[in-house]
């Protein structure tokens, strides 16, 4: 899971929506997640992240933090499945900044709904948050 981690995130580093659509199970591949991660800001330069918490069952969710090369700290859950011999990405929800009503992007975790909450730029906690 730990690879596939690095992966994502060095895909969204590089801003590659094709690639990393390769790693979206069909449900969050139809929401554009992909294209959604591809268009963080390149003033945020580069990606990098830290796993937070790692599940006590292999389907469980994984926390972890995006750190932008500027500073900027995103939380975000994820969750993995081996579909057709590959491992999918089947559950991300970006953790907005506290008192934010955003919703989350969802897999088959979870009820289904919109990516309707604006750029992921808007999406940043603060850096030294401990709310990540």
């Amino acid at each position: 899971m730990e690879i596939q981690i690095n992966r994502l995130t060095d895909l969204i580093s590089t801003r590659n929506a094709e690639e990393i659509g390769l790693l979206l199970d069909a449900e969050l591949a139809e929401k554009e997640l992909a294209r959604y991660l591809a268009e963080l800001p390149p003033e945020y330069g580069a990606v990098t992240s830290e796993i937070v918490t790692r599940p006590s069952h292999p389907e469980g969710l994984f926390e972890i933090v995006l750190i932008t090369q500027q500073g900027s700290r995103f939380s975000a859950l994820t969750g993995w499945q081996e579909q057709e011999g590959r491992l999918k990405l089947t559950f991300f929800a970006l953790t907005p900044p506290t008192n934010s009503k955003c919703p989350e992007i969802c897999g088959n975790h979870s009820k289904p709904s919109s990516l309707g909450c604006g750029p992921l730029s808007e999406r940043v906690i603060e850096k030294d948050s401990r709310n990540c």
